[in-house]
C-alpha cells in the first residue's frame, strides 16, 4: 500500500493578521530569506518531506508522474500503465541473552524504496545484501511506517530479492 506525503519548502514567519505592514515586512524578509538560501546554497535545509494522510496518487503533479515513467522500466507482467517497485521489508528484533530474536511487528512491514534504491546506480543497488548497514538505512526512508523509523531494537531489512527482480538480475 502506497503511503503519500508532501515535500515542501519551509521559511514562515508569524505576523498580526490586522498589521498590513507587518505582512508587508515579513514578506520582504521572506524573499531575503529565499535569496540568501540561494546565494548560499542553503536551500535543502528549508526542504521537508513529511506524510500527508490526506494526499493521494491523484494529488501528485503530473510532471512528477512523467518524471517517475521516465524513470522507472515499465513492469511487462501488468502492461506499461504499472511500474516496477521495489519493498523494503522490516524485520523487528530484541535482544534475548545476547542474541537478537525476532519479534511481532508494530504494524505494516513493508514500504516502498525504489526511488531510493533507483538514486545509487543499478551497480550498487544489486550488490546490497539483506542485514547489512546499506540496507538498514532503508529504514529511514520517507515511505517507511513510522514505528519502523522510531524503532530502538536490533532488526534487520530484506530488499536484496526485490532490488534483483527490479533489475532484472540474477544472484
Amino acid at each position: 500500500m502506497a503511503r503519500y506525503g508532501r515535500v515542501s519548502f519551509s521559511i514562515s514567519y508569524v505576523v498580526d493578521l490586522d498589521d498590513p505592514e507587518m505582512i508587508d515586512e515579513a514578506r520582504e524578509m521572506l524573499a531575503e530569506d529565499v535569496q540568501d538560501a540561494i546565494r548560499y546554497g542553503e536551500v535543502s535545509a528549508y526542504i521537508e518531506t513529511e506524510p500527508d494522510a490526506a494526499a493521494t496518487e491523484a494529488d501528485i503533479s503530473d510532471y512528477l508522474i512523467e518524471r517517475r515513467e521516465e524513470r522507472l522500466p515499465a513492469d511487462p507482467d501488468r502492461g506499461n500503465a504499472t511500474m516496477k517497485r521495489i519493498t523494503a521489508r522490516f524485520h523487528p528484533q530484541v535482544w534475548v541473552n545476547d542474541l537478537a530474536m525476532a519479534v511481532d511487528p508494530q504494524g505494516e512491514t513493508e514500504w516502498d524504496v525504489t526511488h531510493e534504491v533507483v538514486a545509487m546506480g543499478r551497480e550498487a543497488a544489486i550488490a546490497m545484501r539483506d542485514d547489512d548497514y546499506a540496507t538498514d538505512y532503508l529504514r529511514e526512508s520517507a515511505n517507511a511506517p513510522g514505528w519502523v523509523r522510531d524503532w530502538s531494537g536490533p532488526f534487520y531489512v530484506e530488499v536484496s530479492e526485490s532490488i534483483r527482480d527490479f533489475f532484472g538480475a540474477d544472484e
